[in-house]
């Protein structure tokens, strides 16, 4: 992909190609040459001296869709920025527009500007942690709500600050929010904008063994594969069925392509967007099932025979995923809050039904140990109780 810059930058932006598909940007810099004279011909040379930077900034170079433009433009965008302020230096001037400008910046602009160079797949819980502690701050310190100084932040403020996100959030919300908002709070310490981080000793407490999320039975399953209705999506509808058969994750399922398949040993392999980089556990092997090889289908073939690579499930984006299937369980006639989650949480409940031992159950879930585990066995527990009910509530004694 060809970014564009002036002929007299310095440095220049770069990008190399990667072999995945994507290209790595980086900044070359020109540092002046020297002249050297060939002592056998007379010929006088000219050396320029280089030097390379990467960036660890990263774009598709053809994007499929709306959400890979999009993260294209915002990389680019940040590698721009970087690319001046190095020019600044270079040149001798002043640092042009940086994260951490003077001590006295607002906290919500620092945060903010953390946010615009966050490259990272958790984007969507930074940009929630942001506008959660704006809301918090509005209810709870109304004076600081147009603006707040990173010194005014108080451990006392921290701990309250929980509590609201305990008050307003679901599940493992509270906690994921808390561990971003930390992050920016302590890149902040890092770069001695805050001394004393208010961060230190608050902890958000959630019962993570507890599973929150809704699992859909048998019955409901069975609804969903039947109901079909006038501009229900099938590429939305195989997706889900295939991720209550695997246990994938909605981040998984799209990125899964036909070279992920081993057709000869009828596997399926693939490497874990969240674990990726820092988990031994991060690849996944899974066995292909008669059910699972029809929702995959058969690869397009080109003009040779060969397979060609491309996503199996051509999905919308995020927010049009969710909305078909509120819109199918509706129609399947399931009240319950269905979310693409629900389906890993209802494939491991499923394992512990059948008595899978837990050690295999971790190991298809891509999970490094058991403690998630025993939040599917909690579920199975709760389903008994509810089945006992059902059977001894029928007579009144």
């Amino acid at each position: 992909m060809k970014i564009e810059g002036n002929s007299t930058d310095n440095p220049k932006l770069k990008s190399k190609k990667l072999s995945n598909g994507q290209e790595s940007l980086y900044l070359e810099y020109y540092l002046g040459y020297r002249k050297t004279t060939d002592p056998n011909t007379g010929e006088e040379k000219i050396h320029k001296n280089r030097k390379k930077k990467t960036l660890n900034l990263y774009i598709t170079s053809k994007p499929k869709d709306a959400e890979q433009r999009e993260a294209n433009r915002r990389n680019i965008a940040i590698a721009k920025q970087l690319r001046m302020e190095e020019e600044l230096k270079l040149k001798g001037g002043k640092l042009g527009v940086s994260l951490i400008n003077s001590p006295k910046e607002d906290f919500f602009e620092l945060f903010q500007a953390y946010n615009d160079k966050y490259d990272k797949k958790d984007y969507r819980m930074m940009t929630g942690a942001l506008k959660r502690f704006r809301s918090f701050i509005e209810e709870e310190y109304s004076i600081y709500k147009y603006g707040i100084m990173p010194e005014q932040l108080t451990k006392e403020m921290m701990e309250k600050f929980v509590h609201y996100l305990q008050k307003h959030s679901k599940g493992e919300g509270a906690s994921n929010y808390f561990q971003h908002f930390k992050k920016v709070v302590k890149y902040l310490c890092e770069n001695d904008v805050i001394k004393k981080n208010p961060c230190n000793g608050v902890i958000c407490k959630i019962d993570k063994t507890a599973l929150r999320k809704h699992i859909l039975s048998d019955e409901e399953i069975e609804a969903m594969i039947k109901t079909e209705y006038v501009g229900q999506n099938p590429n939305v509808k195989k997706a889900f069925l295939f991720c209550l058969f695997t246990g994938l994750r909605f981040c998984d399922v799209k990125d899964l392509r036909f070279s992920n398949i081993d057709y000869t040993n009828n596997m399926l392999k693939f490497e874990q967007n969240k674990t990726k980089g820092h988990s031994n556990t991060s690849n996944v092997t899974l066995s292909l099932t008669e059910n699972i090889r029809r929702l995959i289908g058969e690869p397009t073939q080109d003009n040779k025979g060969n397979n060609i690579d491309e996503v199996i499930f051509k999905l919308p984006s995020y927010e049009c995923c969710c909305k078909s299937l509120k819109r199918w369980t509706k129609k399947a006639g399931i009240t319950k809050n269905i979310t693409w989650h629900c389906a890993r949480h209802t494939f491991g409940t499923m394992l512990v039904n059948i008595n899978t031992n837990p050690v295999i159950i971790a190991a298809l879930l891509g999970h490094s140990g058991l403690k998630y585990v025993t939040r599917y066995t909690r579920a199975v527990n709760e389903n008994k109780k509810t089945a006992i009910e059902s059977v001894s509530d029928k007579f009144k004694l």
